[in-house]
């Protein structure tokens, strides 16, 4: 970290097929990462390319066509095979995530493991889709894609049903879009939730009060995100931070909230939308510069 490495990431890291650590942070690497680059480090547990230069697509972490054809075989040979894929190449189905899920869903997490636990790839310019491998990547306890160009959906990330160890989950000033996932409420370990700078719209779901171990829940500057602020945050009793400024929620602010989290530090809201403040004072709200 920090020695002023510069130009690109060698395809020949690739080889090192023991390789545990990667810690290439802060330096002035550029440079599309190859293609291949992480699909033979099946070792490897922790990434860290923060705060560099890197663009480009972020590799996968496991051979997505492979799996995809086995999962296409796997199901065919299903009693009820899903009509969609008889009639499409494996190029076609690699770029429709919607037919990619459906088959890893089913399949995929039965062929595939890592041990990537820590992922940290902020700062850069990666841009596109997040990888389909973050999302069947089950030992994954921290993932950090703050502040880079990516424009997926993030309805299917992070898969509940897989990251059930998932701590950390930071997607911050991005350009990520969709509906906010109600699958959030199912990591039960989840200490950071940062999603604030994005395009995500829709209702911040009730299943997010079931976030016991929530220290900090971020969702600020998601102007499409729209409701009423959930009476279910005032079960967060671990909350130390929470920012709802800079979006369309309105209605009452939930007097419970300053009430019962008395760890609550920071409450960041825009207090012309969210109604009876004045009757129910909470020390801990600042005004977002928007109201």
């Amino acid at each position: 970290n920090h020695r002023g490495l510069s130009g690109s990431l060698p395809t020949e890291l690739s080889l090192l097929r023991n390789l545990r650590e990667i810690s290439l942070e802060s330096n002035r690497l550029t440079g599309t990462l190859p293609r291949d680059l992480f699909i033979e480090l099946k070792s490897l547990r922790y990434l860290d390319l923060k705060g560099n230069q890197f663009r480009g697509p972020i590799p996968e972490f496991f051979n997505v066509t492979d799996v995809i054809i086995q999962g296409i075989q796997y199901n065919s040979s299903a009693v009820n095979p899903m009509p969609d894929f008889p009639n499409l190449n494996v190029e076609q189905i690699v770029e429709d995530e919607t037919l990619v899920f459906q088959l890893l869903d089913d399949f995929g997490n039965k062929s595939f493991t890592n041990q990537l636990v820590r992922v940290d790839l902020a700062d850069n310019v990666f841009t596109g889709r997040l990888p389909y491998s973050f999302a069947f990547s089950k030992n994954i306890r921290v993932l950090n894609l703050k502040n880079n160009k990516l424009n997926a959906n993030i309805i299917k990330y992070p898969n509940p049903s897989i990251f059930t160890q998932l701590e950390v989950f930071n997607v911050a000033d991005n350009q990520l879009q969709g509906e906010f996932p109600t699958g959030f409420g199912k990591l039960q370990d989840l200490e950071i939730l940062d999603i604030s700078n994005n395009n995500l719209y829709g209702l911040l779901p009730t299943e997010i009060g079931n976030l016991s171990e929530l220290r900090i829940l971020n969702v600020a500057g998601n102007i499409n995100l729209s409701g009423t602020v959930p009476t279910e945050i005032a079960r967060l009793h671990q909350l130390e931070y929470l920012n709802l400024s800079f979006t369309n929620l309105s209605g009452t602010f939930p007097a419970s909230i300053c009430d019962e989290l008395v760890l609550l530090i920071d409450a960041e809201i825009d207090c012309k939308r969210l109604e009876d403040l004045d009757n129910h004072p909470c020390p801990c709200c600042i005004c977002s510069s928007s109201s």
